[in-house]
């Protein structure tokens, strides 16, 4: 007797029930569902390992930056605690809070003021009414020269992108009332009080490098370069003592020449840029922590992909989506700390050419398929070398300024101005100073015969 197969067994079973053969195409509809459900469990353990390498690969960044010593997280960036009499940052704060408000919205008169030096002599009434009504606010920058601490009340918190920092402008105005009244004085033969007060400007643009961003420090920077513009202006007919003032002013009285030794202090002040070198290596290293934040904001669903706006409540296709590409976020946010680091590196090389040699391709440059795994370092990594540039000429226009101050200290003391830049080793620099952005010395050698640069070299404007 014929075996009988297994389809003729199954006929007659489903003969026997009633229900009848299963046609062919739901014999292939079970095979795709056992397919599609095999691939969906294979999503989804890829899904995990990409979860897994992902924060692994973020995990281990973190670490490696905690054991150099260096700050990551946004606590990781408070000041520690100073008293209100030690606190610089405070007094600078109420210096500039102590500039009335009808000084500030005469914006046009400040600037006309400080970028024209015969404005002082034009339009004199200008400049005594602006000092009159600046005499606390000065007095208070005087002080906080004296303070070695710094609090200016910023806090990182998550979300760190949404923080506002606030009184930088009202620093830079500060500054220019600053220059001004050492402007003033140096014209009125006053040239002691003008080289203390450069000497203030420049010591609220080394407190300001405590801000720890970016924008702090450019404009600290930015400040560094009033103080430099205002010594280079004032060197050429610095009056020291010892030296032969103008008969008709000496006449009057009205001459109170600078020390030697108030040069001296200017000089080795505006050769110490240890604190502008600080705070351009820590405003990467704050942006660095910013850009981390952000990242584990995007990757925990905490932020929406709306404007990376931290209010933004997704919906469920978006909460889905976010989870899908959490992994992206998180090795994105690994490729935006990596890169913080190599600009904190970047930021504390000697030489501009030196540091851009270090920086990272900028995130326009990558493009493709492998841009689209760049969603946040694209958006929110701008590109530095501007801002690195700035930085290093802030450098060497303090150095030539400088310069400029030991070379009138030379004159004075031997009746004439010095042919070569050695000769002023070691008696009035102890070294002659590195340009950090040319590859000679052109910017301080065309002092020495007029005291004055001119050229390309002279001393920019500030950002």
């Amino acid at each position: 007797m014929r075996a009988r197969t297994l389809d003729e067994t199954f006929t007659e079973n489903s003969t026997r029930s009633g229900v009848g053969p299963t046609p062919p195409r739901y014999w292939w509809l079970r095979r795709i569902g056992l397919v599609s459900l095999v691939i969906v469990v294979g999503l989804v353990g890829l899904r995990a390992w990409w979860g897994q390498v992902a924060a692994r690969r973020l995990r281990a960044e973190i670490e490696r930056i905690q054991a150099a010593g260096e700050p990551i997280f946004p606590n990781d960036f408070d000041p520690p605690p100073v008293s209100d009499e030690e606190n610089g940052a405070l007094m600078l704060i109420r210096a500039a809070e102590a500039i009335p408000a009808s000084t500030s919205d005469a914006r046009d008169i400040t600037r006309r003021l400080l970028d024209d030096p015969n404005e002082l002599v034009k339009n004199p009434d200008a400049a005594v009414e602006l000092l009159a009504k600046t005499v606390e606010a000065r007095a208070l920058a005087r002080r906080a020269r004296s303070c070695r601490r710094d609090d200016w009340g910023l806090r990182a918190r998550s979300p760190v992108i949404s923080i506002v920092f606030a009184g930088l402008g009202t620093q830079r105005r500060l500054a220019r009332v600053l220059a001004i009244a050492a402007r003033d004085a140096h014209r009125g033969g006053d040239d002691g009080e003008a080289i203390e007060t450069v000497r203030d400007i420049l010591a609220q643009a080394d407190h300001m490098e405590s801000y720890s961003t970016v924008i702090g420090h450019l404009v600290a920077i930015a400040n560094a370069n009033v103080a430099a513009r205002e010594a280079l202006e004032i060197a050429p007919a610095l009056r020291i003592a010892g030296d032969v003032p103008d008969s008709g002013a000496a006449a009057q009285g009205s001459v109170r020449p600078a020390t030697a030794g108030q040069a001296r202090s200017l000089i080795t002040e505006l050769l110490d840029d240890s604190a502008a070198r600080r705070g351009h290596v820590r405003a990467y290293q704050y942006e660095r922590m910013m850009l981390l934040d952000t990242a584990q904001l995007l990757a925990s669903g905490r932020m929406g992909l709306g404007g990376l706006d931290v209010h933004y409540e997704p919906g469920v296709l978006e909460r889905a989506i976010l989870f899908l590409v959490r992994p992206l976020f998180l090795l994105d946010g690994e490729r935006v700390v990596r890169d913080g680091s190599v600009l904190a590196v970047a930021a504390g090389a000697p030489t501009h050419a030196a540091a851009t040699s270090q920086l990272p391709a900028p995130p326009g440059s990558v493009t493709g398929l492998r841009g689209v795994g760049r969603l946040l370092s694209s958006t929110l990594v701008a590109s530095y070398g501007r801002a690195f540039y700035l930085h290093f000429l802030s450098l060497a226009n303090r150095r030539q300024a400088a310069v400029a101050l030991a070379i009138r200290l030379y004159e004075v003391d031997h009746g004439r101005r010095p042919k070569r830049l050695e000769e002023l080793v070691p008696g009035y620099l102890p070294e002659i100073p590195l340009d950090p952005v040319g590859d000679d010395l052109a910017r301080f050698t065309e002092l020495l015969d007029t005291g004055k640069p001119g050229g390309a070299a002279a001393t920019r404007s500030a950002p």
